[in-house]
């Protein structure tokens, strides 16, 4: 749209927002609307009005990270398949904060143990101008305690996205499952 040529926005997005914002953007009708179970949100108004206050619009935006291992928790690569996740990372981005958790993860079930919490970080981004590399991703704060209302309220957030988008594990296979496979070898 014309009024967002050239123009940048403060607008939080995820990589899960451009299916739906595209589709309104080209005129398709809205995925959710037509039942698709799609997850995102529309960030089409934003071309419209890129400077305006689109806070409401996106609240937040969340990102999840694995370690490979408790043993070095400041390692992150390689990646771990889900099954070898040690360690999960859950980030809250708003408009002011960052706040991570670093939960260690059950292997077995394939879900974060939120009760084993093994770090927490808060990043201060009041009167970050959209820079790179804003000052205030460099100081923690999470343990200062004039920011505890902000880690409390911050760290509900990360568990309520926790509980919103519950990973759901498949159950084992029947035993007539493994019959049917030794039939497909002409076994008998």
């Amino acid at each position: 749209k014309q009024a967002s040529v050239g123009r940048t926005t403060r607008v939080l997005a995820e990589t899960v927002d451009l299916y739906r914002t595209m589709a309104e953007l080209v005129g398709l009708p809205d995925p959710v609307a037509d039942g698709e179970d799609v997850n995102g949100t529309s960030l089409a108004p934003v071309f419209d009005a890129p400077e305006a206050d689109h806070s409401a619009l996106k609240p937040a935006a969340f990102s999840q990270f694995s370690k490979p291992s408790r043993a070095d928790p400041t390692a992150f690569w390689p990646q771990p398949l889900r099954n070898e996740t040690e360690i999960m990372g859950y980030t809250v981005r708003v408009d002011e904060w960052r706040y991570t958790c670093w939960f260690g993860f059950d292997k077995a079930r394939i879900v974060p143990d939120v009760e084993d919490i093994i770090a927490r970080e808060l990043y201060d981004h009041r009167g970050d101008p959209g820079e790179l590399d804003w000052r205030g991703e460099h100081a923690n704060v999470a343990d200062d305690p004039a920011h505890a209302d902000t880690v409390a309220r911050l760290h509900q957030r990360v568990l309520d996205y926790i509980r919103l988008y519950p990973v759901v594990v498949a159950a084992p296979a029947a035993a007539s499952s493994s019959r049917s496979h030794s039939h497909s070898h002409g076994e008998e």
